[in-house]
């Protein structure tokens, strides 16, 4: 059956009495083959196939509902039990009980997990805070993303306030605004993003992969933070050049308060793929939902600058028409910034640069 089963030279047939003779090197060829069978083995030698791939720095999922199952169950890193015609044994032993008994849904649960685990990442470093800023699928992972990367440009206007006095950028009802009502949407749209169309066929990530990495810090902070940042000083500061106020003016004037309407509201929405998918050959477009979101998102920033209440309670003025010039360069920044570290990733993946910003 193994035989007919794929067209890959690469498989084995080892029954459990062969097993009883392998040694340590003898493991190390058998597991390099890409398909293996096990045939008539005990529970011991089921446990012992278990441990030997474990020992080689592996993940090991096991399914099983006999009695006998449960030693390798337990063992596991993933013990799955069947639920309908497996043992209660098996049952307790086992993390997941597979309640229809169907292997598919086993498949299901990987898919709907490494959309959940390279969302949130994602969600968390790309940030929607601050317009047009690209990010990168796979929901939990999202989050983490989303997060970080637009605290800096929130809280570097209140720095530049403290150390070189200059107005101030951001009131807290505006940054609260910003964390409680305009970033909401795009946040919910992240629960509708769907999966890269190769998720399943990408290798399974290494134990060692946390969700907070170095290279989400780097491109959190550095990259996409940094940039949304420039971007918020520069439409602060161009509408003070647009009134003839230049730099030098404004410096230590932080008690005198120039309400010229220097806001530096902005925000960043749509979707960066993987590494292995360059965005303009995707051929998979955001969803509805996200697109809906987001643009209730731009409704809420357009309506917090220029309703007469908006401004009266947030301190809000409309700003010159430049202003929002630059947002969408902070976007195309962004956009340039992830499909060059993509292509590097797929093109160089040994690179120290690539490991400081895969992620």
């Amino acid at each position: 059956m193994a035989s007919k089963s794929t067209a890959n030279r690469d498989w084995q047939v080892v029954t459990g009495e062969q097993l009883q003779e392998f040694t340590q090197s003898e493991w190390d060829v058998l597991l390099r083959h890409k398909y293996i069978v096990f045939a008539r083995t005990n529970p011991e030698q089921k446990l012992q196939i278990v441990q030997e791939v474990q020992r080689r720095g592996e993940t090991v999922a096991v399914t099983g509902g006999g009695v006998n199952d449960a030693p390798a169950l337990a063992h596991a890193n993933i013990g799955i039990a069947m639920g309908l015609c497996g043992s209660d044994i098996a049952r307790q032993t086992a993390d997941i009980v597979l309640l229809d008994d169907n292997f598919a849904s086993i498949v299901m649960g990987i898919e709907e997990g490494r959309l959940l685990f390279d969302n949130l990442r994602s969600k968390i470093s790309n940030g929607y805070p601050k317009m047009f800023q690209y990010q990168s699928n796979g929901n939990f992972r999202l989050s983490l993303a989303y997060t970080f990367a637009h605290l800096w440009p929130e809280i570097f206007p209140i720095m530049l306030t403290f150390v070189l006095g200059l107005p101030q950028g951001l009131s807290p009802m505006q940054i609260l605004s910003i964390d409680l009502a305009s970033e909401m949407p795009p946040a919910v749209s992240l629960a509708y993003e769907q999966p890269e169309q190769d998720i399943m066929l990408t290798r399974p990530r290494s134990r060692k992969t946390r969700l907070l990495s170095k290279g989400l810090l780097v491109y959190a902070y550095l990259f996409a933070g940094t940039g949304i940042t420039i971007g918020c000083i520069a439409a602060y500061l161009s509408v003070y050049w647009y009134h003839n106020i230049t730099f030098k003016d404004l410096l230590f004037t932080a008690e005198h308060h120039w309400k010229i309407g220097a806001v530096n509201f902005t925000t960043s929405d749509g979707v960066v793929y993987d590494e292995a998918q360059q965005l303009f050959i995707k051929g998979q477009a955001a969803g509805a939902w996200q697109v809906v979101l987001v643009m209730s998102q731009i409704l809420l920033l357009v309506m917090f600058v220029y309703t007469p209440v908006s401004q009266y309670f947030m301190d809000t003025h409309a700003p010159p028409a430049h202003v929002w010039a630059i947002a969408p360069l902070v976007g195309l920044y962004l956009l340039a910034y992830n499909e060059g570290r993509k292509y590097l990733i797929r093109n160089y993946p040994k690179s120290k640069f690539i490991k400081l910003v895969k992620w």
